[in-house]
């Protein structure tokens, strides 16, 4: 564990970000100050070759907070979804005054491209949804898959050290354990960030996934087919206009938009630093 906590500090630094007292226990505060090559002063941890970090922007946390907590009285009433988790900056807690909130999202694979589509117009109604123009303080749904494509390893890099944390980060909200789990288990991750809510001193938030009656499930399932053609042809026309970037990646329960994917640049330099930095590697 003493491996992974050091590559997570030098993960939060390389963001551009101090590690907080906050992110560790007090005992894995100890470890640190033993360390030559980490400092360790009043509130903050980080690897003393660099500079010009920042501390985590607690007002702009407090906008994404609200801002969730909207989104989550809005998804709820929507059938199909089976968990919420949120990911990117804020659950990194590197946001800043320009930041969105980002979600990852796990549907019901029988009428995916349909509940996708409920969730993009009540988010669009009530005002919350990012657009092109007005991202600030809105939600990205940059990132949805179903039940049954819960395996990401489909988008991951080899030494792709972005992504690994990005999954052990994730903050889950729904009330579905199982999935959760299953979740972890089949992606080879970990839920690191599960005191996320102690983190920022605020009031956990619970997604409760909704029952449908039959016929609502009927419904869904007689638009699903045309949603879905739509959909994908609509996203398809999107990648290709965006010179099929890698960020972007589109199959039948899986859509990853992510046109400006800075994992390349980030995992090279993140090698790089891990070589470069001596470490004491050994498990305590």
């Amino acid at each position: 564990m003493k491996n992974y906590l050091l590559k997570y500090l030098l993960f939060l630094n390389l963001s551009g970000r101090f590690a907080d007292f906050h992110d560790f226990s007090n005992l894995e505060l100890d470890k640190f100050r033993t360390l030559k090559n980490i400092s360790v002063d009043s509130d903050k941890l980080y690897f003393k070759s660099f500079s010009d970090l920042k501390n985590i922007n607690l007002f702009a946390e407090e906008r994404l907070y609200i801002l969730l907590k909207k989104t989550l009285n809005v998804l709820r009433f929507i059938p199909g979804i089976k968990q919420v988790a949120v990911c990117n900056s804020f659950s990194f807690r590197n946001q800043n005054l320009n930041s969105d909130l980002d979600l990852f999202l796990i549907l019901d694979h029988r009428f995916f491209f349909t509940t996708r589509l409920l969730i993009i117009l009540f988010l669009t109604i009530f005002g919350l949804k990012r657009t092109k123009k007005k991202f600030i303080n809105k939600v990205c749904l940059s990132f949805i898959v179903s039940d049954k494509n819960l395996n990401l390893s489909k988008v991951k890099f080899k030494n792709d050290y972005y992504f690994n944390f990005w999954l052990d980060n994730l903050v889950f909200l729904g009330n579905d354990k199982n999935l959760k789990n299953k979740f972890f288990r089949i992606n080879n991750a970990f839920e690191f960030n599960h005191n996320f809510f102690n983190k920022i001193s605020k009031p956990k938030l619970f997604f409760k996934t909704k029952s449908y009656p039959r016929f609502l499930f009927k419904l869904l399932c007689l638009f699903e087919k045309l949603n879905k053609f739509f959909q994908l042809r609509r996203c398809i026309l999107k990648y290709k206009a965006l010179n099929k970037p890698y960020g972007i990646y589109i199959r039948d329960g899986f859509l990853k938009f992510h046109n400006e994917d800075i994992r390349v640049e980030f995992n090279k330099n993140y090698s790089g630093l891990l070589k470069s930095i001596s470490f004491d590697l050994d498990e305590s």
